[in-house]
């Protein structure tokens, strides 16, 4: 209706605006007056879910841990309280049909986040290695090496770093 009263008043015909105006008010304010006792209407542009931008954690601090049983190693690359950019895992003996399960916890102990890296790197030796970037916050990381496919069926690990 305003586009129509703007593009009337636009062209200079002013009865005519004069005409429709009342019309307009009236069922507005009706309309106004039945929803919400007002007489006029309002509306909110805050939005209760807005999206979050996504986190890019830098690589200031790190962790290390490592298991005995072939010499299974992670480290973790994280920024401040905990923004975890990089997880990265290897074994010190020549297998496949492996990958990497990396799941992060909250301050709470909650699992917040869970990886699947089935990505597989060799190094000049021979032995795997996987990396992941989270790009999230938490406050530990725990990685096992599991049998392709599975997310349960545990070879290696798991171990844990702690922030």
């Amino acid at each position: 209706m305003k586009k129509v009263r703007y593009a009337i008043g636009a062209l200079g015909a002013a009865p005519a605006i004069a005409f429709m105006t009342p019309t307009a008010h009236a069922a507005s304010a009706a309309t106004g007056a039945a929803n919400t006792g007002k007489a006029g209407k309002s509306v909110s542009l805050i939005h209760a879910k807005m999206a979050q931008p996504d986190v890019t954690c830098g690589t200031s601090k790190f962790a290390r841990s490592s298991s005995s049983r072939h010499n299974f190693s992670a480290r973790v690359d994280y920024q401040g309280s905990g923004c975890i950019a990089i997880v990265s895992g290897s074994l010190s003996v020549k297998v496949t049909g492996l990958q990497m399960r990396v799941r992060l916890y909250s301050i709470h102990g909650t699992r917040t986040h869970q990886y699947l890296d089935d990505h597989t790197y060799y190094n000049i030796y021979g032995s795997p290695g996987w990396s992941i970037m989270p790009n999230v916050h938490a406050h530990q990381a725990c990685e096992a090496l599991v049998l392709d496919g599975t997310t349960s069926s545990v070879e290696f690990g798991p171990i844990c770093e702690t922030f």
